[in-house]
């Protein structure tokens, strides 16, 4: 028998954790979206990021103390495929009309600082084709006016 063991890498990442969202999301008004256009090329990733990880743990860095609303607040995230000529479309300030890929869970109503928020559930799939992010703030409140990062560590298991 063999052992599914994490794959080492880089401390247990297969790349180390990169961006994906970083000044898209400065002031971020609730109940709107962002699209990545800054980390990749231009906004686009590719499978070769991701050091062709199938999964990765995706989390949010805010950049200063914020306070989300009561209720259920959260980011959710969206990888916007591409058919080759483009991407999948994106009505501004508008979930899609799927389940979201990713969400990062808050509790209402309390002041977050320097933490980092992950994505609810186990590891996030990758997807193997070209992409951007899209991201909808959904926290009943802005998010904080600078250095946000929404970051990814692509991992794998091997046996």
């Amino acid at each position: 028998m063999t052992d599914f063991l994490w794959d080492a890498g880089t401390s247990g990442f297969i790349v180390a954790p990169f961006d994906l969202l970083t000044t898209e999301l400065n002031s971020l008004a609730d109940g709107s979206g962002a699209t990545s256009s800054v980390g990749g090329t231009s906004g686009v990733f590719q499978q070769s990021n991701y050091g062709s990880a199938i999964q990765g743990i995706i989390g949010f860095f805010p950049g200063a103390s914020f306070t989300p609303a009561s209720g259920s607040p959260a980011l959710l995230g969206w990888f916007l495929g591409s058919a080759g000529s483009g991407f999948e479309a994106v009505v501004a300030n508008t979930d899609l009309p799927r389940a979201p890929d990713f969400v990062i869970p808050f509790i209402g109503s309390n002041a977050y600082g320097a933490f980092a928020f992950l994505s609810a559930g186990p590891p996030v799939m990758l997807p193997p084709w070209g992409h951007k992010i899209f991201v909808m703030n959904h926290t009943g409140t802005a998010l904080p006016s600078s250095s946000n990062q929404l970051v990814v560590g692509p991992n794998a298991v091997k046996y």
